[in-house]
C-alpha cells in the first residue's frame, strides 16, 4: 500500500511536542482498505528528556478526556521516544518497498503544524535523520475541505470506531473518512 495514516497523541500542541502515543495504518484509497497497523505508547520522560515541549493547557485538556482516551495512554507502559522512531521508521519502510511513488509512501497526517512536524521535530530531538521524503507529506485537513467544496463531509457524519484520542483508532478513522473523499473526488 502506497498511503499510511499517522496520529500521534502529544502532551503540547507546538511544534516540538512532547510525544506520548503514535499510531499509524496503511491504506489504499482506490480500493477503499485498511491494511498492516501500528501503535506504540511512548514514555513521557524520554521525549522531555529530548527536549520536547509540554503545555499544562495540553495536560489540562487531556484531564478532560474520557476514561478510555486516558487509559490509552496510561494503561500500556511507554517505550523510548527513539526506540518508538525507530519502530515506525521500520513500518515505513516496510511499506515503501511496495510503493510505486519513487520517493516512498505518502504520510497523511492532520496539517503540516501537527503530527508531520511532530514527527520531524522528535526525529531531529533523538538525532535521527527524517526517513521520509517531503513530498510525501500529505494533509488530511486539505482532503477534507475539498470533500466539503463538493457537498460530502464524512468526518463529521460517519460513526467514530473505537476510542477517540488513541492514536491507532483516530489514525484508522481518518484514513477511511479520507478514503471516502477520494473515491468520491476520483469520479468528478
Amino acid at each position: 500500500m502506497n498511503h499510511i495514516m499517522l496520529d500521534f497523541e502529544s502532551m503540547s500542541t507546538e511544534h516540538n511536542a512532547a510525544l506520548i502515543q503514535l499510531g499509524a495504518v496503511e491504506f489504499d484509497p482506490v480500493a477503499g482498505e485498511l491494511g498492516r497497523e501500528i501503535s506504540i505508547n511512548i514514555d513521557l520522560t524520554s521525549s522531555v528528556d529530548a527536549g520536547l515541549h509540554v503545555s499544562p493547557s495540553t495536560i489540562l485538556w487531556w484531564l478532560g478526556q474520557s476514561n478510555e482516551a486516558q487509559k490509552t495512554i496510561t494503561d500500556v507502559k511507554g517505550t523510548s521516544l527513539a526506540q518508538a522512531l525507530l519502530e515506525f521508521k521500520m513500518f515505513y519502510q516496510n511499506a515503501c518497498a511496495n510503493a510505486s511513488h519513487d520517493k516512498g509512501s505518502h504520510i497523511w497526517a492532520n496539517g503540516p503544524r501537527a503530527d508531520l512536524n511532530w514527527l520531524s521535530s522528535a526525529c531531529i530531538a533523538v538525532n535521527m535523520k527524517p526517513f521520509w521524503h517531503y513530498s510525501c507529506d500529505k494533509c488530511v485537513r486539505t482532503i477534507v475541505e475539498l470533500g466539503r467544496a463538493i457537498g460530502i463531509d464524512p468526518k463529521n457524519e460517519n460513526q467514530f470506531d473505537g476510542v477517540e484520542h488513541c492514536a491507532l483508532d483516530d489514525a484508522k478513522f481518518q484514513a477511511r473518512y479520507c478514503m471516502e473523499i477520494w473515491e468520491k473526488l476520483t469520479r468528478i
